[in-house]
């Protein structure tokens, strides 16, 4: 092969490697073609972050997403050698939720909510206002506890609440029934 050739082939790969290198950053935007081939390039703005109320601990972390269906994400990343991973995730969770302050659910307080029948882990009442019947179940956290079969036996109890005092939901019933025919006579 010719020498001159040779050198003619090199810097036409030499070339084209210098076409196809990457950019040092990548920019987002419009591009206007004009007449005269003049180019307007306009960059768009900063948008939000994905990722929102980001809480680290090592290598996990736990954020809210933004968009159409925000949701909370948790990555828990665990070692291979840790003798218990659930004990270990369970404890992550638990630093990652420090900060936040979640609130012992109850029912609502006022003159509408009429509690029919009251144990030591489950209330049963009636909302009047809301005309809904409202259950609040709670399940104390212990080791080695069955709690499907704690919330099946709370439920039965809230059933059997619910048959003792049918007399008085019929009439909390009829009360609502009798309310909402005046207030369709009044319009």
């Amino acid at each position: 092969m010719d020498a001159t050739l040779f050198t003619l082939l090199k810097t036409k790969t030499m070339e084209k490697k210098a076409i196809t290198k990457s950019l040092a950053q990548t920019v987002r935007g419009t591009l206007k073609r004009f007449e005269g081939d003049y180019l307007e390039f306009h960059p768009y703005g900063k948008g939000e972050p994905a990722q929102t109320n980001v809480v680290k601990l090592g290598k996990s972390k736990m954020y809210d997403t933004t968009g159409r269906k925000p949701q909370r994400v948790a990555y828990l990343m665990v070692d291979r050698d840790c003798p218990d991973v659930r004990a270990e995730m369970l404890r992550q969770v638990q630093e990652l939720t420090k900060a936040e302050k979640s609130e012992r659910p109850c029912l609502p307080a006022g003159e509408e909510v009429v509690v029919l029948a009251k144990g030591s882990t489950y209330r049963l009442a009636v909302d009047e206002k809301r005309r809904e019947i409202l259950l609040l179940q709670t399940l104390p956290l212990s080791r080695g506890s069955n709690y499907v079969g704690r919330l099946i036996e709370g439920v039965n109890r809230s059933a059997m609440s619910l048959v003792e005092n049918s007399d008085k939901i019929r009439e909390l019933e009829q009360l609502a029934a009798n309310e909402q025919k005046r207030e369709e006579v009044k319009a």
